[in-house]
């Protein structure tokens, strides 16, 4: 009887599961001049999965609700989830002001690499989505106003700019 209602109460917190909403900035377009279809790629936002993909087309609100970045019907997506382990390529099915339903989902997954970040008393390297950022580790503040492309740059951004330099 207890198993029954531990699976009750798991079943209503994933229900009440709140799917992020995709930002107008993480859809890019690569091929906006075809006259049939257009090719755009987009970067999940944090916590996004692929079952979101076909549970919660309202998520596409936001890119939707602007002319200039709306999706249309035969419009071709690649979709990356925040972390890059996996992407998504879709064909755009039905789209309208609020939401976009995809067809022929096709996921791969990307092979995992072992990235140790560099990390010390004071500051740590973290993926941000769009780049590498650095972290004081003290109360988690960013520091610089810009990502940098791979680990390397950020590590040398933490020993050029954050340390004093020696006399």
């Amino acid at each position: 009887m207890a198993a029954i209602a531990e699976k009750e109460k798991t079943k209503a917190v994933e229900e009440k599961r709140e799917t992020p909403r995709i930002p107008q900035s993480a859809l890019k377009w690569n091929n906006q001049t075809s006259l049939v279809y257009r090719e755009a790629f987009v970067r999940l936002p944090e916590g996004f999965t692929l079952q979101d993909l076909n549970d919660a087309p309202d998520a596409w609100h936001n890119i939707q609700s602007n002319r200039n970045t709306a999706l249309q019907k035969w419009d071709v997506v690649r979709a990356t989830s925040f972390d890059e382990s996996w992407f998504v390529d879709a064909t755009v099915s039905f789209a309208d002001r609020t939401k976009v339903i995809f067809a022929g989902i096709r996921k791969t997954d990307m092979p995992t690499r072992e990235v140790i970040l560099f990390e010390d008393e004071m500051y740590k390297v973290a993926w941000m989505g769009s780049g590498y950022g650095v972290y004081r580790k003290s109360d988690d503040v960013l520091m610089g106003a810009q990502t940098h492309q791979n680990p390397e740059a950020a590590r040398h951004f933490i020993m050029t700019n954050l340390y004093s330099k020696a006399a």
